[in-house]
């Protein structure tokens, strides 16, 4: 809860320098509380493919997302957007199968952003392994606007974690992987490494790990 309260308290003291009008809408957007249950809380599932690991020197080279509420995923609301890059795309082609070429017509990292804001406001946001995510995100949005998104983020790759801390059990190398996490809840195999794909397999891993807790839990209890 204390989380939460930090993330509200974060974006209202950054609302009176806050002069980007689509930034301020996510700002004053209506979130959930700590207390809802999560059958009742609007998620938006993310993924990105990036040129390299460090978000200092490296570029979003693709965004994929998908809205999940009331334990459904939203197939119809999901968005792929490629991304133009200043430096190329370099060794990561290898991961991703973006080339530089892919990226010729791709959309400016200024417009797909002001997208992404205008769909994430009010929702809670799902990554698996958000550190990361996240730090590409937040690491845009400084530079451009000087401030982060403060946004209320769900880790599904953490909430594998408790599970095993929970149960005692050790963690083997690669168990928290996304397809690995999928396969423990009979999930079938995806393609990976492309960020809609990705972002919907997180969706549906997301959507077991709240199957697998059962009623009444409420979004305290999964952040």
């Amino acid at each position: 809860m204390l989380h939460m309260f930090y993330k509200h308290l974060q974006r209202f003291l950054k609302l009176k320098n806050c002069r980007d009008q689509a930034l301020k809408q996510y700002f004053l957007s209506n979130y959930p509380s700590a207390y809802t249950l999560i059958e009742n809380v609007s998620f938006l599932v993310v993924d990105l493919e990036t040129t390299g690991l460090s978000p200092s020197d490296s570029e979003i080279a693709s965004i994929g997302w998908v809205i999940q509420d009331g334990g459904v995923v939203r197939l119809n609301s999901a968005e792929h957007h490629l991304v133009k890059v200043k430096q190329g795309v370099g060794q990561s082609a290898v991961f991703h199968q973006i080339h530089d070429d892919d990226l010729l017509k791709a959309e400016s990292i200024k417009t797909i952003m002001y997208r992404f804001l205008h769909v994430a406001a009010g929702k809670v946001l799902v990554f698996h392994n958000a550190t990361l995510d996240m730090a590409f995100i937040d690491t845009y949005f400084l530079k451009s606007h000087g401030m982060k998104l403060y946004s209320v983020v769900v880790d599904t790759l953490q909430l594998e974690k408790r599970k095993f801390d929970n149960a005692n059990q050790v963690i083997e190398d690669g168990a928290l992987r996304l397809f690995a996490s999928r396969k423990r809840y009979g999930l079938p195999d995806y393609p990976a490494h492309d960020a809609l794909v990705d972002a919907i397999a997180t969706a549906e891993l997301f959507a077991a790990q709240l199957n697998y807790r059962g009623a009444n839990t409420r979004l305290s209890e999964i952040l």
